[in-house]
């Protein structure tokens, strides 16, 4: 997140961290990985799936080895979440 950040030309002293990664279970038996800061945000034409970054695309890749999801949410804060089946991480 902070390469895309930079690429946008985000100082960064002006990036904000809310907090550590966030790993919890959700309904059943998947598992949620958050990130999340509230610091000025990525560019509004941002694509998750489009980006040249090496830290989105080691993302991407661990999400889909887990047969999951990126989701990036920007409603009140940035936010990226993996979604992934919990007996993914034991095999």
């Amino acid at each position: 997140m902070l390469g895309a950040l930079r690429k946008a030309g985000v100082k960064e002293e002006e990036i904000q961290w809310s907090g550590l990664p966030d790993l919890h279970a959700r309904d059943g038996d998947r598992m949620e990985l958050t990130v999340a800061d509230d610091g000025v945000g990525l560019p509004e034409d941002f694509d998750p799936e489009k980006t040249t970054t090496l830290g989105l695309q080691l993302v991407s890749a661990f999400a889909m080895k887990l047969g999951g999801k990126v989701v990036v949410d920007r409603l009140d804060k940035t936010r990226f979440s993996v979604t992934f089946l919990r007996q993914q991480i034991s095999a």
